[in-house]
Formats: C-alpha cells, sequence, structure tokens
C-alpha cells in the first residue's frame, strides 16, 4: 500500500491507516440498534397516547349515548322526542302532558324585573306557554347593563348570572317569589297558566325545595312529592344547555336588546316605517354619537336592530315551538325616544279579543293584598284622612348620581306651586318622600331646606321597622305563588285554593325588605299629585298604578 507524501505530513509523520472492517461493523451495530430504540420509544409513546383517547372515548359512551337519545347533535330530529329520564324519575310524570313552558332570567331593581314580568305575561300568552315565575333578586345582584350602551352582556351572561343568584337565594333559604310580592290573581289562571320556580325545579330536576318553603302549603307539597333525585348543579346543565349542543329539551333564546326588537304580527309597512323612525331617532340624539347607533360594529361584524314577529319565530311551526321549555335572557324593555325597545308586543288590527287580554296585562299591576293593605294602613295613620303629596327622589345610584340638579329642579318647581295654595289657607303641605338619599346626606340639597322649612312636613317609613317586619312575614307565608301556579295532584296534597286563609301564626323565617313595595302603593294613593324622577322604573310603576286607580284607600 503506498502513501503518499502529503499524508505522512498531515498526520505527525505517521503514515494514515484505514479503520478495520470488525470496528467499522461495530459502529453500524450501534447506530442501528439507536434508530430501533429510537422507534420503539415513538411507537410506545404514541400507543400510550392512543390508548388514553380511547379511554375518554369509552368513558364518553354514556354521555354521547345519552345526547343520542335527547336529540342533541347537528343533525338529529326532535319530533316525537321523548326526554329519556321521565322512565326512570316519577316526578317528571307529574308535569301536565304535552305542556311546554318558558324561563327568563331576572336582573336589576324590582322595578326592572316588574317590568319584564309582564312582557313573560305577554309572550306567554301569544306562545300558548307556561311561565315559569322566578323569585325576586336583590337590587343591584344582577347588573346587565343599558340595551343601547356599547360592551352589552350577551344573554348567556345574563343567564348564568341570574342563575347564580337564584341559587344563592334558594341555598341561603333567602327565597322570595315573584307572585308573592304582584297580584296576579286576574291574570292567572285566566289568561296565562302560571308554574313557581321552586315547583319546576322539583319536578322536573328532582330538587329538594323543602329547605325554601316559608309556608305550610309548601312544605305540605315538598314532603307529598316523589324522592328529589338531581341538584341544582344538575339542573343548571338541563336548563341551560352548553354553547354548540343542540337540545331537543330547550330552546337557548339569544336574541337581545341591542340586535332585536319582538313585535307580533305587523305588517310590512308598519315595520319598515318603524325601523327608519328608529334609524332617525338614534342617528339625531347627541347622547348617542361617538358610542352606538343603530348601526354599529362588534368584533368587527355590523349588527342592526331587526324586528321579529315573536310567534312566527318561536310559536308553532318553528324550530323552538317544538321544545319543552324556552329559555330567555332578558325581557325588560324600555322606551327610547317613543319607541319601545327589546319588546314591543302589540295586538293585530282588527284582533279585539287579543288586544283586550294584552292591555290587562299592561297596565299597573297592584302588589298582592298583604302590601296593599299595609300602604292603607299606614296612610290612615300617618295622615290620617289629611291630603298629602309624594315625591320620589332617586339620586343613590346608576345614571342619577351625577344629575341632582335635573332632578331638583322640577320637583322644587311643584313644590313651591302647591305651598302658595296652601300657605293662603295656613296650612301646612304634608309631603311623603321616598328617596335612597340618607337622611344625613341631606345637608346642601333641596330636601334638608324642605325639612327645615315651617311650610312642610316631610313624612317617610323610618321608625317603622317592626310595621315593614310584620307586613313581610305575612307576604312570604301568604303563598300566592303556589296558589295561583300549578301544583301536581298528589294523594294526601289538598288541593291549594288562591281564596285559602293564610295561616298567620306560621311565619317565615326569613324577613325581605319589603319597603320600596309599600312605599309605592303610598305615592300611588297621594292625592295632592306626584313628582318622580325622571327615567327612573320605580316612577314609571308609580305612574302606571295611578293611572290605573289602584290605590287601596
Amino acid at each position: 500500500m503506498r502513501v503518499s507524501m502529503g499524508s505522512v505530513l498531515s498526520n505527525g509523520g505517521r503514515p494514515l491507516r484505514p479503520p478495520p472492517k470488525e470496528k467499522a461493523a461495530g459502529i453500524s451495530r450501534i447506530v442501528a440498534s439507536k434508530k430501533t430504540s429510537t422507534v420503539l420509544l415513538c411507537t410506545l409513546f404514541i400507543f400510550l397516547i392512543s390508548a388514553r383517547s380511547i379511554a375518554n372515548w369509552l368513558s364518553t359512551l354514556p354521555d354521547l349515548a345519552l345526547r343520542i337519545s335527547s336529540g342533541a347533535g347537528p343533525y338529529s330530529s326532535c319530533v316525537n322526542f321523548t326526554d329519556p329520564l321521565k322512565s326512570r324519575h316519577e316526578s317528571l310524570s307529574l308535569l301536565p302532558h304535552g305542556e311546554q313552558y318558558m324561563l327568563y332570567s331576572p336582573h336589576e331593581g324590582f322595578s326592572n324585573q316588574a317590568r319584564e314580568l309582564k312582557n313573560a305575561l305577554q309572550i306567554a300568552l301569544l306562545l300558548n306557554r307556561t311561565l315559569i315565575l322566578p323569585p325576586v333578586v336583590d337590587h343591584g345582584e344582577v347588573k346587565h347593563g343599558r340595551c343601547l350602551k356599547p360592551r352589552y352582556p350577551t344573554q348567556r351572561k345574563l343567564k348564568e348570572r341570574s342563575w347564580s343568584a337564584v341559587r344563592r337565594h334558594i341555598s341561603q333559604n333567602r327565597y322570595v317569589a315573584i307572585a308573592d310580592i304582584v297580584d296576579l290573581r286576574s291574570l292567572t289562571p285566566r289568561l296565562v297558566r302560571t308554574i313557581d320556580l321552586r315547583v319546576f325545579l322539583a319536578l322536573w330536576c328532582g330538587v329538594d325545595i323543602a329547605p325554601v318553603c316559608a309556608g305550610p302549603q309548601c312544605r305540605s307539597l315538598a314532603s307529598s312529592l316523589p324522592p328529589s333525585w338531581g341538584s341544582l348543579a344538575t339542573c343548571r346543565q338541563r336548563l341551560f344547555p352548553a354553547p354548540g349542543v343542540r337540545s331537543c329539551l330547550v330552546y337557548d333564546v339569544e336574541d337581545d336588546c341591542p340586535t332585536t326588537i319582538w313585535t307580533n304580527g305587523e305588517s310590512d309597512f308598519t315595520r319598515e316605517f318603524m325601523e327608519h323612525q328608529l334609524m332617525q331617532k338614534l342617528r339625531n340624539d347627541p347622547d348617542m354619537s361617538n358610542r352606538t347607533s343603530l348601526m354599529h360594529a362588534e368584533s368587527g361584524h355590523d349588527r342592526r336592530i331587526v324586528r321579529k314577529d315573536i310567534v312566527k319565530t318561536l310559536g308553532p311551526g318553528s324550530e323552538a315551538g317544538q321544545r319543552f321549555l324556552l329559555s330567555f335572557g332578558s325581557l325588560f324593555s324600555r322606551m327610547y325616544k317613543h319607541m319601545e325597545l327589546h319588546v314591543n308586543i302589540r295586538a293585530a288590527l282588527g284582533d279585539e279579543v287579543m288586544e283586550s287580554k294584552l292591555e290587562a296585562i299592561k297596565k299597573g299591576l297592584p302588589f298582592t293584598k298583604e302590601i296593599m293593605r299595609s300602604a292603607k294602613q299606614f296612610v290612615k295613620e300617618e295622615f290620617a284622612n289629611r291630603p298629602y303629596f309624594c315625591a320620589h327622589v332617586r339620586l343613590g345610584d346608576g345614571a342619577f348620581v351625577h344629575v341632582w340638579d335635573k332632578i331638583f329642579r322640577p320637583l322644587r318647581k311643584k313644590l313651591e306651586q302647591l305651598s302658595q295654595k296652601w300657605h293662603r289657607k295656613s296650612k301646612r303641605l304634608h309631603i311623603f318622600l321616598m328617596t335612597d338619599l340618607a337622611r344625613e346626606s341631606w345637608n346642601g340639597t333641596l330636601l334638608a331646606e324642605v325639612d327645615a322649612s315651617d311650610r312642610f312636613m316631610i313624612h317617610t317609613l323610618d321608625g317603622h321597622q317592626y310595621f315593614l317586619n310584620d307586613t313581610a312575614h305575612q307576604t312570604t307565608s301568604s303563598e300566592h305563588g303556589l296558589r295561583l301556579g300549578f301544583v301536581p295532584q298528589i294523594a294526601g296534597l289538598e288541593p291549594l285554593r288562591p281564596k285559602d286563609p293564610v295561616n298567620s301564626t306560621s311565619l317565615a323565617s326569613f324577613v325581605p325588605d319589603v319597603r320600596l313595595y309599600v312605599e309605592e302603593v303610598v305615592c300611588a294613593c297621594a292625592s295632592l299629585g306626584f313628582q318622580g324622577t325622571f327615567r327612573s322604573t320605580v316612577t314609571t310603576n308609580i305612574n302606571e298604578m295611578r293611572t290605573a286607580r289602584l290605590c287601596p284607600v
């Protein structure tokens, strides 16, 4: 073997020698074994991942089978669907066969909730569904914002907030049915069928309602029902399906105030005219400029307020019409520039029967007899048949904090007019005041001036806590919600009748705040007039009661 001189010099004077054949073969075997080990490790890793995926898939088979049987999925049909749990739980068979229900999410203060109740009653009447009556949530407990403001929350977020509040009221034993506050005897069951939420949860979800029963009738019902089989957590899954899951039991209504105005069978000409009028008013409103408008961008997409016929969209013959439960979010509506936003229900032209039914719901709803009787007693004892004026001054929250001058200006003008008349008669003007501003914060305001003047005498419910507590006990123990709504006929349970006397010896342990309700009735009876706060729903409720002459005095 010849070795070149350059090779010898590059190796420090030693000749280069090729590696032996045995060494080359060993290196090849090492490389091959490393490749084999890498392939085995990768294969093992893939196998483990696949095994875990298969295990997870197998664990979801029961839920998948239930979803397929319940009609959940993009390609399933809900025709002739039957709740798969009905064969396993007796309480489900206690609900009337073929009955359909609707639910909404209460929010904000009581006056907003009362307006939602009116809209819900109208929609239940049009859709021929049984309305599930919710409890009263605390003021500010479920906040939702104003309709035409940017970043208006979605209906799903509102439903989650509202359901969380309902769960708190149930778990903390603070449940007060809205039918225990608002008198619905003139409407249900004559016009609209209703059911208390507690009864619905007990029958459809198997929830034990005994802890939230304030009266003997509710406790008797809870003890007569079949054993509970569900919880509030599992009930939430039945009431509110996950996003993207199509359920044959619940239809999730996602239309909200910024996008939809619910109507009832208006003509195309009327619809186009109303849309055009709304567009012009929103564009001409300086407060709405640079913030929002009829056409505004959200997440890069234009949204337009669309008028929808609620019967055609959600009634018989529609996809929603097949569902057992219709789940709404907010049903609150308000006037904006002479337009009713979100819910604007009117009877079709010429339908006098439906028009009379809707008008019976739209007019001011009275409070229950316990609240009306207490307000009457207060007026009789406090004013002794003397005429009085009522003022509602809302200053402490919301959009009213920074507009005190606009609130006080019309009140000052009204008081000056009345005081001149009564001063000539050498009499003091009696004023019933309802306000959210504490008396120690009156300094420097019109309220302090009026309180210090010898021409006026201010009356409030301060110092009448015992009277209010007694009213609250009587209200929660009346069980009007159970007496008016559907209750299953069970052996051993006496049927509930609306005119049954209330057992005054069985008082509820929880004492709700009924001051606002009594104050509204007292203001509705003010013979010298009423001055409210502009854009306050409390003022709107009082004006509706005064217009409907719902004063018990």
